[in-house]
């Protein structure tokens, strides 16, 4: 679509606003998937460079009031669930494109403000439903503000998956021994593991593996005492995630 949907709502809306929508002729509209919206960026375009939306000049884009009260445009939801270590969390949020500044809340600023942390274009995600009110200094460590009613500009033609049963988080056995661990672990599944990655309670990541293979042992001996999160990806693309322990 050349032009956005003019307003900003939850994502369940959003793909709402897609069904039985249509347009020149054409009703296989659909919320395009993060890649999709990456696609038409334009990153020699910016509202601190250009006075407008990092966006195609093809494209229109609805102007808006950010959270400092600057003249900036809208996020645009994806179809693409985020995914997330945090149990029974996973698809909570929607990823999103910032085509205007992506806001962060600077706390550690001796004078607290909002300023534009990540750039025209960067991919992100907000809660699929809420009250942005609950969020008055953004999110995360980097405070980025949450909108959770974003913008919408559809797509045509193709497929792509909304539900998260779809987004490849399938189910196959998965099994990470001893549990609590010292030295090492063991990982193994019934399909071929491609990634195995490591992650604190902060979700950084501490260490990385490819084992491409179903087993694999990780040497675990340098990660401090407590609790973290251990994620495979598989070959066909699913992910499982599970807790353990560190303990000596």
């Amino acid at each position: 679509m050349k032009n956005d949907n003019g307003e900003g709502v939850l994502w369940a809306d959003a793909l709402s606003y897609a069904e039985g929508f249509e347009l020149a002729g054409h009703s296989d509209w659909r919320l395009p998937n993060a890649k999709e919206l990456q696609s038409i960026l334009d990153y020699t375009r910016s509202p601190s460079t250009s006075n407008s939306a990092a966006i195609d000049a093809l494209f229109n884009s609805t102007e808006i009031t950010n959270e400092f009260g600057q003249a900036d445009y809208p996020y645009y939801w994806s179809s693409t669930a985020h995914a997330t270590w945090v149990e029974d969390h996973d698809g909570a949020w929607g990823v999103y494109v910032a085509f205007g500044r992506a806001l962060g809340y600077d706390q550690m600023s001796p004078n607290p403000t909002w300023r534009d942390v990540h750039g025209a274009g960067s991919q992100r995600s907000d809660p699929k439903v809420g009250d942005p009110g609950e969020f008055p200094t953004g999110h995360g460590p980097q405070g980025d503000a949450v909108r959770i009613y974003n913008y919408v500009r559809l797509v045509r033609g193709g497929e792509t998956t909304t539900a998260l049963n779809d987004l490849s988080f399938k189910e196959y056995n998965f099994n990470v021994y001893p549990n609590p661990a010292q030295s090492e672990i063991t990982v193994s599944a019934e399909v071929e593991l491609t990634t195995v990655s490591i992650y604190n309670l902060s979700a950084q990541k501490v260490m990385t593996q490819y084992p491409n293979q179903k087993e694999a042992t990780i040497n675990i001996g340098h990660l401090a005492n407590g609790m973290y999160f251990v994620k495979a990806i598989a070959k066909d693309e699913s992910i499982v995630m599970q807790k353990i322990i560190v303990e000596r």
